[in-house]
């Protein structure tokens, strides 16, 4: 990698994380047939699959924005290593303000009136970031903050125990493998048309986060409630 095929050191980690997210997929836990004697551990599919995948869309976009964020400033706006590192500073910054703001401080609204609030400033300050200002790209870090721990918030009025640890834990190898095809799949955008329309997944991820917001999430709360 000394000559910079940096390209083919990506593709390579990310095949060896997809084969291992595939491997994951058959490995039997031996205890498994214990717990579900202990606690219904069934989780719906038409459940699993819009909430795996609103993990997915949601920490994509977080982590492809972050990733990317220095390399799309020093090719789109023409900045230097240095200010590119300033402006990925502020993002993770205002990224960690919002987390800890939303810790300590009390929230009256209610969760997913704050995912849909978070998802909408997230698609705005991406968009007009891209097309006009760095300065407001940065800004979605802190409309990205407070939907992560809204989710959880969230999930966590409907699961509890180990029904939570065992939704978490199938959506997570949903996350990991929608990382990679992700990951892949901007490089190749990038190799081809470059880094300014490649930025746009971005966006698009947040928007299908919207979708499932206003759309598929509502699932969850009616087949909760009927199960009360």
């Amino acid at each position: 990698f000394k000559e910079g095929n940096w390209q083919l050191y990506f593709f390579i980690l990310g095949l060896v994380l997809f084969v291992l997210f595939l491997l994951s997929l058959f490995i039997r836990d031996q205890n498994k047939s214990v717990r579900h004697t202990e606690v219904n551990l069934k989780i719906e599919k038409k459940i699993l699959l819009p909430l795996s995948l609103l993990f997915s869309f949601y920490i994509c976009s977080e982590v492809i924005l972050s990733s990317r964020l220095s390399f799309f400033l020093m090719n789109s706006y023409g900045h230097d290593f240095e200010m590119a590192g300033k402006h990925v500073s502020v993002f993770f910054l205002l990224l960690l303000s919002g987390r800890l703001i939303y810790a300590f401080l009390p929230v009256k609204l209610k969760a997913i009136n704050l995912l849909k609030t978070s998802a909408v400033l997230s698609i705005i300050t991406s968009v007009l970031g891209v097309l006009y200002s760095p300065t407001i790209l940065v800004v979605t870090g802190l409309m990205n903050s407070l939907f992560f721990p809204c989710l959880m918030e969230y999930i966590g009025e409907f699961y509890k125990g180990a029904q939570l640890d065992l939704l978490l834990s199938k959506v997570m190898c949903w996350v990991g493998g929608a990382l990679v095809v992700v990951h892949f799949g901007f490089g190749q955008v990038t190799a081809v048309l470059g880094v300014n329309y490649s930025i746009w997944i971005v966006p698009l991820l947040l928007t299908g986060v919207l979708y499932i917001l206003q759309v598929k999430l509502p699932i969850l709360a009616k087949r909760r409630s009927h199960a009360t």
